[in-house]
């Protein structure tokens, strides 16, 4: 699960600055993409989705990262092909992120316990729909800035809500061990 929250922070948080005639990411989602891919391979037992849906997500890690490489070698390299692939990388962020939230509740029927799935899936359809009103009002300074800073607001909110299911979450799988080692003993004495 920390895999996870570290990915939530490389993935929420998009810092870019000038770079030549482009801008280059200072937190790359590919990063990100490669830390939830490490954090749902923890996570397979527990999740289906995180078991069935890893392999989108290896190809759009390895499509991100080829995206950063190309602007930081070349600013408008490939431009045509560029935009296009982007975008649709930027799509896939909302269905990988919801794959979190959606493990998470998976997480929470292994378990039968609640870790706070339900908070993180509001958390995540706030930041989301700012998100998507931000990337839509580029045009209107006044309300881009508005987002662009309620969205930073809305990242630190499902970053504190994330970190608090790690936090449950490490606490469970402690209980388990316990479990698991007292039924191991079990077993011994008999």
């Amino acid at each position: 699960m920390r895999k996870i929250l570290i990915a939530y922070i490389f993935l929420l948080f998009e810092v870019t600055i000038p770079f030549g005639e482009g801008k280059m990411e200072l937190l790359p989602t590919w990063i990100g993409y490669i830390f939830l891919v490490k954090g749902f391979s923890e996570l397979q037992e527990e999740s289906i989705i995180y078991k069935e849906k890893i392999f989108i997500l290896e190809g759009v890690s390895i499509t991100a990262a080829m995206i950063w490489f190309l602007e930081a070698i070349y600013p408008n390299a490939l431009l045509i092909v560029q935009g296009p692939v982007k975008k649709l990388v930027r799509l896939f962020f909302y269905n990988i992120t919801y794959m979190v939230v959606t493990g998470t509740e998976e997480i929470e029927e292994y378990y039968h316990v609640d870790i706070g799935a339900e908070k993180l899936k509001k958390a995540w359809w706030i930041y989301s729909l700012i998100r998507i009103i931000n990337s839509i009002s580029i045009d209107n300074v006044k309300i881009y800035i508005l987002t662009t800073c309620a969205m930073f607001i809305a990242a630190i909110y499902n970053l504190f809500v994330f970190y608090k299911i790690v936090k449950l979450y490490n606490g469970l799988a402690k209980e388990k061990m316990k479990y698991r080692l007292k039924k191991c003993a079990t077993i011994n004495e008999e």
